[in-house]
């Protein structure tokens, strides 16, 4: 079964700006390897990470937004987990740091 990546009822520029599935899994396994590798992290830690490391690293660009979509999907999958941890005031609000599972 695969994954919609636009609602069929979204506009057709919805669909168009919606990544491709090889490029969202690209996205995922750089989150997974940041977790892996620097350790456990937030959202904004994340986005920051990935973008400090993406030309090294050969990553796919990404929205700002986007890191914290691909995590959610990975929190989803299973592949990771909530620590238990808050760290930061991102925004304003505590920030859930994340690990990979």
């Amino acid at each position: 079964m695969h994954e919609a990546l636009a609602r069929a009822t979204d506009p057709d520029t919805s669909h168009t700006a919606a990544p491709s599935r090889t490029k969202r899994e690209e996205q995922k396994r750089a989150i997974l390897w940041l977790l892996s590798n620097i350790g456990p992290m937030t959202d904004h830690e994340l986005t920051w990470q990935y973008s400090r490391l993406r030309f090294r690293n050969d990553w796919p660009a990404t929205q700002t937004d986007s890191v914290r979509k691909r995590r959610a999907e990975l929190k989803n999958e299973g592949r990771v987990v909530d620590t238990g941890t808050v760290s930061g005031f991102a925004g304003g609000r505590a920030s859930t740091v994340w690990a990979a599972a």
